[in-house]
């Protein structure tokens, strides 16, 4: 499945590892942000993803509960 946080990553062309270095998180933290695994994700690492990808429409709830955002589309 798509989540919001994938969907605002590819649109910009951009890998795991590239968008970690920028939120100074990791990739693997970041992967596990956009499969809905993260238990407790960074309040920092958020904001930082947030106001990256606010031009896309991302959301708080987008990051923390993805999946119930199946059918997420970016708001140009």
């Amino acid at each position: 499945m798509k989540t919001p946080l994938y969907i605002c990553r590819t649109k910009e062309n951009v890998s795991l590892d590239a968008l970690a270095v920028k939120c100074g998180s990791s990739a693997s933290t970041l992967n596990r942000l956009e499969l809905g695994r993260s238990k407790n994700p960074s309040g920092s690492v958020c904001l930082k993803l947030i106001t990256r990808y606010k031009k896309y429409g991302l959301t708080l709830n987008h990051l923390v509960n993805p999946l119930d955002y199946p059918d997420f589309v970016i708001k140009d």
